[in-house]
């Protein structure tokens, strides 16, 4: 998700159990997952979540008139067929 835009770089794993139990370790570990909240809440990360839900949305709505369009000639052709 990181690398299209709607979410923050991934953690590692130290960034959320810090691998020495001291304060200077517990600070950073907790200043970078701060970070990482403030950048998920970020105007533009929202913004960039939006317009890929609006893409995608827009290709689901596409594919769904095509399946549309495709079944109701399927139907036509067995309605055809049934006649005969």
């Amino acid at each position: 998700m990181y690398w299209i835009g709607v979410s923050p770089e991934p953690l590692n794993r130290s960034h959320l159990i810090p691998d020495k139990q001291d304060d200077v370790s517990i600070r950073m570990a907790a200043k970078v997952l701060s970070r990482a909240i403030n950048d998920a809440l970020s105007p533009n990360i929202k913004a960039r979540a939006l317009e890929i839900a609006e893409r995608i949305s827009l290709e689901v709505m596409l594919v769904l008139q095509l399946f549309d369009h495709i079944a109701g000639e399927v139907f036509k052709e067995i309605a055809y067929i049934l006649n005969l």
